[in-house]
């Protein structure tokens, strides 16, 4: 028997906990980034993109 999808929706402590998070990730990748020549960083993320769409599949 396949089961339905449910739309789920974040409370306002969720949604603060999942942007500090996002925060904390973002600037993971400034810190990780600036050890890359400004040249390829557009190529390393779109890379990184790629592979994480990959993993959904």
């Amino acid at each position: 028997m396949a089961r339905r999808a449910r739309p789920a929706s974040l409370t306002a402590e969720g949604r603060a906990r999942l942007a500090a998070v996002q925060d904390a990730a973002y600037a993971v990748e400034r810190h990780i980034t600036a050890a890359i020549p400004p040249e390829r960083v557009t190529a390393l993320l779109a890379d990184l993109d790629r592979r994480a769409a990959a993993l959904e599949r």
